[in-house]
């Protein structure tokens, strides 16, 4: 009874680990993104990464994902912090 009870166990821990970090395909998938864009936001700066000591393996918070899908009120316009308006000086 007992080792049913810590199967269960494990298996709860590696579900919600599953659901917290991702790998990046599953990253690109959530955010909906192709591998070149991920890249790009890692090698920015704006996304941050975890990589697996000794591998080339990065790992991603799914929070911290989260955090780069910003809400947009219906009828303003999107723009990126690098765009800004020089043709008007």
């Amino acid at each position: 009874m007992k080792d049913e009870a810590e199967t269960q166990t494990t298996e709860l821990l590696l579900s919600t680990l599953d659901e917290f970090w991702l790998t990046v395909p599953e990253a690109m998938r959530y955010l909906k993104v192709s591998q070149r864009t991920l890249y790009r936001l890692m090698q920015d700066g704006t996304l941050p990464y975890y990589l697996i000591t000794g591998t080339r393996q990065r790992r991603f918070k799914r929070d911290e994902l989260d955090q780069l899908l910003v809400k947009q009120e219906p009828g303003s316009v999107a723009q990126d912090e690098d765009d800004s308006d020089d043709s008007e000086s």
